[in-house]
């Protein structure tokens, strides 16, 4: 199983290194390199249904890109439907590929993803990057609403609730007798 993975400065990456991870996507051939470029938009950790709806793809042309890119050990299955890049600089690599237009445009298709598949309550956090970064109408004003109801959800999980605090006083404070 892969382990997350620091996130790296994309200015900091060789040519050289660019190169190799460009050559081994080719090799896949068709709509691999795409693909991956794509799942690099999204992390170094992503879903299948997100990759297939962002590049407008069913998850059999998605799967068959994966399948391939696995086999050239680019990416590795880490759960049904989930999959991660063998390592950072992989997905670094695709990502510094893009020209910042590209990847902005890719960010707005990635959250639009998201937000089509209704996974917007459990991915916060994703969605208020990828607004961030993405380019367009609306884009900025998607990325504060996503980042305060993110916030907002870390917040409430941190505060612990007034019943278990009143369980742990002592007897005589939990009767409401206090000094």
């Amino acid at each position: 199983r892969c382990e997350a993975f620091a996130v790296l400065d994309v200015a900091c990456l060789p040519d050289c290194l660019r190169e190799v991870v460009t050559e081994h996507t080719a090799r896949g051939g068709g709509n691999v390199g795409p693909a991956l470029s794509i799942a690099a938009i999204i992390g170094l950790e992503f879903y299948l249904a997100v990759l297939a709806h962002a590049n407008g793809d069913d998850d059999d042309q998605i799967l068959d890109a994966l399948e391939l890119a696995e086999s050239a050990n680019l990416v590795v299955t880490i759960g049904t439907d989930r999959f991660a890049f063998s390592h950072a600089l992989i997905a670094n690599s695709l990502v510094q590929g893009l020209t910042p237009t590209r990847r902005a445009t890719l960010h707005r298709k990635v959250a639009e993803a998201y937000e089509a598949l209704g996974w917007t309550e459990t991915h916060l956090g994703e969605l208020a990057g990828h607004w961030r970064e993405a380019r367009g109408e609306g884009a900025p004003g998607r990325a504060l609403d996503y980042t305060r109801r993110a916030g907002d959800r870390a917040r409430a999980a941190l505060a612990p609730p007034a019943a278990p605090r009143a369980s742990r006083a002592p007897p005589e404070r939990a009767a409401g007798s206090y000094p």
